[in-house]
């Protein structure tokens, strides 16, 4: 007479291990069950179902990982994407590719996605398996693209980035590669944005809306310091004139931690690099609104704004200084200040 299959046959536990406490039928039947092993687990609560066919080895609240591999087997062979293979805070559903041509049945808070090459596309020995990360910010960034979240596409694009599991040259060779992508031109645009170091949405706005809207000198970006003992990056430097804008945006400036540690850097940086008074530091976040305003350059009544080293009139010499009062007017208002329209004309 055949033994029953129980929760702790050893194929069954290396299962459970392998994949979070999710099996599934078809990986019960293969370790030795039978239907009415399978009942009688259901029956008892040593297991449950999530989906048809997928089970979990508890009764409690789905970990992430464990909706991810319920998704991810319910539809097997099938890989985390989109917004489930990138580094961030989870999406409210879990997003999955399959191969094109395969019809899966519909999963509670399961996105499928269909996807050509997904073999090749794959890292079947991560746990659970998913997009490469490449081939996932693509993805992402063209299906945002598709409904006009051009912002939200570079958010995502500056969050993996951030995260140094990959690099703009790998992907901007997978983009190269690929032969249809929704939004082509405009994320390689993106991509060299970042390369040439504007890493957020807040960065990419200062650069349009501010600098060249309104013509600034062209600043250097990414500055290396070390003015901390560490290795910093400075956002924006104007080396000519000593300043350094400081951008702030929602990823990594959010919480207390990280405006200590803004707060210890800005204490740190003066006196540092050459400067002899040190450079002005000027720190803006996401709660001072972007103006939306531009310098329309084919309006010869509009003029044509660019810094001039000249001071202004009233401004003490160790002040904040012309062009740092100019940014942050700017910034506030969209408009040039009219105390300083003289020493912006050219």
């Amino acid at each position: 007479m055949r033994s029953r299959l129980e929760i702790t046959h050893p194929a069954v536990v290396e299962l459970r291990l392998r994949q979070d406490g999710v099996i599934t039928r078809r990986q019960l039947f293969e370790a030795g069950a039978e239907p009415h092993d399978l009942q009688r687990l259901v029956r008892r609560r040593e297991i449950r179902r999530i989906h048809p066919g997928v089970y979990v080895d508890h009764t409690g609240p789905l970990t992430r990982r464990q909706r991810e591999w319920a998704a991810v087997l319910g539809a097997w062979p099938a890989a985390l994407a989109g917004p489930s293979a990138l580094p961030g805070p989870p999406p409210g559903r879990v997003h999955i590719a399959i191969a094109r041509g395969r019809t899966v049945s519909a999963q509670d808070g399961v996105v499928v996605h269909c996807t050509t090459g997904l073999q090749q596309r794959v890292l079947w020995q991560r746990s659970p398996p998913r997009l490469r990360i490449d081939h996932a910010t693509i993805d992402g960034m063209s299906a945002k693209i598709r409904v006009g979240d051009v912002a939200g596409a570079f958010a995502d694009l500056a969050r993996v980035v951030g995260s140094r599991q990959t690099t703009i040259e790998r992907i901007l060779a997978t983009l190269e590669a690929r032969s249809r992508v929704h939004g082509r031109t405009m994320i390689a645009g993106m991509l060299t944005d970042v390369r040439d170091g504007a890493c957020s949405v807040l960065e990419r706005g200062y650069r349009d809306r501010i600098e060249r809207a309104h013509g600034l000198p062209r600043a250097s970006r990414q500055y290396v310091s070390a003015a901390t003992g560490a290795t910093t990056f400075q956002d924006v430097r104007y080396e000519r004139y000593s300043l350094v804008v400081e951008l702030d945006g929602y990823a990594f400036h959010s919480g207390a931690a990280a405006r200590d540690n803004d707060a210890d850097r800005d204490l740190a940086e003066p006196g540092r690099h050459g400067c002899s008074h040190g450079a002005r530091h000027l720190r803006l976040g996401v709660h001072h609104p972007v103006p939306h305003s531009r310098v329309d350059r084919d309006d010869p009544a509009q003029p044509r704004l660019a810094w001039h080293p000249a001071p202004l009139p009233g401004v003490p010499a160790a002040g904040p200084g012309p062009l740092t009062m100019w940014i942050q007017c700017t910034w506030r208002t969209g408009s040039t200040p009219q105390g300083l329209q003289w020493a912006l004309r050219r």
